[in-house]
């Protein structure tokens, strides 16, 4: 290329930037003015790989003159690791004086995207002054990849031709040196359950026969990145309750501003469903990064039965009762009045009370059944059932025994009444000796107390647990004032139930026991060692105790069998662990998600678990989290998001506290400590990209916008250097020919 090529090269350069500045400077002045700019940041503090991200914009508009705008229009598409183009966004710009208010948010309703109001402080609606207008907001719906760094690219109109763009990098997780090409990535799925009942939340109620509806506030428990959206719940009831509705299925929509939504239940209980704490099971489904997600929750309610609609509890008991005649003769009619009283504190109804010990050779009822009935009886309240009998001819001389029983639902009271009867002789050889009485073995009392590691009882309990050793102490008399007993024999068995053939075992001894005579009147006491089997469900099981023995009544020895059932409660350990929490340290202005996991290896369920969180230099949104019952053989873990309030040592603790299957309290700690650093400004150097490191930026004159000037600088920049790329090329040419050109001369 020649000079002349050069100077065309130089010229076309000045015409183009002679051009670009005649054509800016042609852009019509505004009435407004100024300059934009934005940052932006992940609202969580940083952004997560796969699922749903949010993202907040701050806007800094400097230098504003003229009207004051009412409302931007915001049109935000995702570069680089973000992906994802939301709806157009609308801000509302309501100007305020002397105060910049940006708390009140709004959502949009597409999608769950989010958009926030901004006010805008403005100290005097003057238009010879110029403002700096300050704005945020929120966009979400967008997925990062993890693969690069992300950044918004923001179009803003403020109506009336005032249109502005910027681009705002956004903080991510991963910066790799090279870019992902792994393909697309799939969102995880969310670990820990999401959906949850809200804490605190009472336990509802509902009485049998009533329709009521209850409401059960449930809520997004996830971290704010994470929101179940469009959630179809559905509920199973327990035995005696029903839906009062057509459906049993409800649809729910949770999201990062409405992150509590109420599950109501049109509810019908039974007439003659008891009382009692039951079960609901609450099933979520929903989706989350193209996944469904199954969860599952239970809740309690309290069911009122009619024997519990007043206040207090009745009690029955046959006080006494009276005879028409002070002694029977044999083949005569007599009259019987029972009294039956009620020892309670409240009503009782249909009080049922039976004669028991009927006989066609003793006593039977003269014109009559052996049932009768009491409507009612008020607390503290007696009442006289009468019995008209007939004694047997054939009933011999001496003392005859009845049974009166009366009940009323789970009430019953019995009592023995004895008629003295003047009859047959009960021996010819001594018609005036009456037959003597059989004597009876009846348990007097007993206990158990579970043994030490040494094989000694640790004191009386009022349970026994499975796989534990017991000793059991049973304290027995011979009723009889008058007869001994000789010949005892005793066999205690484990009763069979409707789930087992029983729970008891002898350990390292027989089961039976052999007494050569108890004296009339005596108590004898057996001691047994009884090993609980070990995967016995709690509850309450039977241990027969049965006796056989002999006796010499009127000169004759007699065979006698007794048969008695004690109960004993059987309870499983407890073996809920909680593990260690598990935390890391972080830069001031993250948040901390510490963790703790917990599993229930008992054999039984636990109740009623709450977690809650405590300590110092932080602050969170959920102290206390109610999680509910977990059953045997399960766990999970949980997750706090706490912000620290300063830089330093970070303390606290996990407290967790439930119920055995017993009902007794428990509770268990688990304490955590880190570090929160100082953020790293990056040195005494470091420029804030929002500000001028040369202080507030100062009003510009009407006519060409200072982003125009910067335009048009960095044109000539441009220019310039193409032209000095040029001219370097063709002064190396030259120089090349030259040396050609030489290499021909010597040759």
């Amino acid at each position: 290329m020649n000079s002349k090529a050069i100077k065309r090269t130089v010229a076309l350069a000045a015409a183009f930037t002679l051009g670009l500045t005649l054509l800016l400077a042609g852009v019509p002045a505004r009435a407004a003015g100024g300059k934009l700019s934005a940052t932006a940041k992940a609202a969580t503090g940083s952004l997560e790989q796969g699922g749903d991200q949010s993202v907040q914009v701050d806007f800094v508009h400097s230098s504003w003159s003229g009207e004051l705008p009412t409302e931007a229009i915001i049109t935000a598409k995702g570069t680089g690791g973000l992906s994802g183009e939301p709806s157009v966004k609308t801000v509302t710009i309501t100007a305020t004086e002397n105060k910049v208010d940006n708390d009140s948010s709004s959502n949009s309703g597409n999608g769950g995207t989010q958009t926030t109001d901004a006010n805008i402080a403005v100290p005097k609606a003057d238009t010879d002054t110029t403002y700096t207008l300050v704005f945020s907001a929120v966009f979400s719906g967008f997925s990062y990849n993890g693969s690069q760094n992300a950044g918004l690219t923001l179009d803003v109109d403020y109506g009336k031709g005032e249109k502005f763009s910027a681009v705002a990098p956004v903080e991510s997780t991963k910066t790799p040196s090279e870019p992902d090409d792994s393909g697309p990535v799939t969102p995880s799925k969310p670990t820990g359950s999401l959906i949850g009942i809200k804490s605190g939340t009472t336990l509802p109620e509902i009485k049998a026969g009533e329709t009521k509806t209850i409401s059960i506030p449930l809520v997004n428990s996830g971290s704010s990145s994470r929101y179940a959206g469009k959630t179809q719940v559905t509920a199973e009831l327990p035995d005696g309750l029903y839906f009062n509705s057509a459906t049993a299925m409800w649809e729910l929509n949770f999201s990062r501003i409405s992150k509590e939504q109420t599950l109501k239940l049109p509810l019908i209980a039974s007439d003659d469903v008891k009382s009692g704490v039951y079960p609901i099971t609450i099933k979520s489904v929903f989706k989350y990064g193209g996944q469904q997600i199954d969860e599952t929750l239970q809740l309690n309610i309290k069911i009122t039965g009619k024997e519990e609609e007043e206040e207090g509890k009745g009690a029955l008991a046959v006080k006494n009762y009276r005879l028409s005649t002070d002694k029977v003769k044999a083949g005569q009619s007599l009259t019987l009045v029972t009294t039956v009283e009620n020892t309670g504190d409240a009503a009782v109804k249909d009080i049922r009370m039976v004669l028991n010990g009927l006989a066609t050779e003793g006593f039977t009822i003269n014109n009559g059944m052996d049932t009768q009935i009491i409507p009612e009886l008020r607390a503290g309240g007696t009442a006289d059932i009468t019995w008209s009998l007939l004694s047997s001819t054939e009933m011999v001389t001496g003392n005859h025994s009845l049974t009166a029983e009366v009940t009323a639902g789970e009430l019953s009271a019995s009592s023995k009444i004895f008629i003295p009867v003047e009859g047959k002789p009960a021996d010819s050889s001594d018609e005036e000796k009456p037959k003597s009485s059989r004597p009876r073995v009846v348990i007097d009392s007993y206990t158990f107390a579970p043994l030490n590691d040494a094989g000694e009882p640790d004191g009386a309990a009022s349970s026994v647990e499975g796989g534990k050793t017991f000793r059991l102490t049973l304290n027995l008399k011979n009723t009889s004032a008058a007869t001994a007993i000789e010949n005892l024999k005793m066999t205690i068995s484990s009763a069979p139930d409707e789930t087992t053939g029983g729970v008891f075992t002898p350990a390292n001894s027989s089961n039976t026991f052999f007494i050569a005579k108890v004296g009339a009147g005596e108590t004898f006491t057996e001691i047994i060692d009884l090993l609980v089997k070990a995967d016995a469900p709690p509850k309450s099981y039977g241990l027969q105790v049965e006796v056989s023995y002999e006796a010499v009544l009127d000169k004759e020895r007699i065979n006698i069998d007794d048969n008695e059932t004690i109960t004993i409660p059987v309870t499983q350990p407890d073996r809920f662990e909680v593990g260690e929490v598990n935390i890391w340290s972080v830069m001031f202005g993250d948040s901390l998600n510490p963790s703790v996991s917990y599993v229930n290896k008992g054999k039984s369920s636990i109740y009623n678990l709450s977690i809650a969180i405590e300590g110092s230099n932080f602050t969170t949104a959920e102290s206390t989290t109610y999680v509910g019952n977990v059953e045997s053989g399960s766990g999970d873990y949980y997750e706090a998001s706490l912000n620290p309030e300063a830089p330093g040592t970070v303390e606290g603790k996990f407290i967790l506290t439930y119920e055995d299957a017993a009902g007794n309290p428990h509770e268990v700690e688990r304490a955590f400590s880190t570090t929160v650093e100082e953020m790293n400004n990056g040195g005494d150097d470091f420029i804030d990209p929002g500000l001028d490191p040369a202080g507030p930026i100062e009003p510009v004159s009407q006519g060409m916008p200072g982003w125009a000037w910067v335009l048009i600088g960095v044109g000539a920049v441009a220019v310039v250097g193409v032209a000095v790329v040029v001219i370097l090329k063709i002064k190396k040419k030259r120089a090349v020919r030259k040396q050609d050109l030489e290499d021909d001369y010597d040759d």
